[in-house]
């Protein structure tokens, strides 16, 4: 099954809704084999990355590039979780998330 679509012009929460409704209308072997065939994803937080296994399961996913403020408690940990991964890790020093 292949899967495209553009959304050029449409609001953010349009766009993430978008997703999630093709996420959520396949069944959960269909979504393995798409999620299966991801390579070379970038991710991007606007907090910081709390976990090591946050890294890990991303890497799971496909993710070779994470962007992210940096600064939590454990980012060394984090750090290390990038290198032992093979992902480049960008730390913005930008935090964005707050509440």
């Amino acid at each position: 099954m292949e899967l495209r679509y553009c959304m050029l012009g449409i609001k953010l929460s349009d766009r993430i809704a978008r997703q999630l409704a093709l996420l959520d209308s396949l069944g959960s072997t269909e979504r393995d084999a798409w999620l299966s065939h991801l390579t070379d994803v970038s991710m991007v937080s606007d907090g910081a990355i709390p976990f090591r296994d946050n890294i890990d399961v991303a890497h799971g996913y496909g993710v070779r590039s994470i962007a992210e403020p940096g600064g939590s408690l454990r980012s060394t940990e984090i750090i290390q979780a990038c290198k032992d991964n093979g992902i480049t890790l960008t730390q913005t020093g930008i935090r964005l998330f707050r509440h």
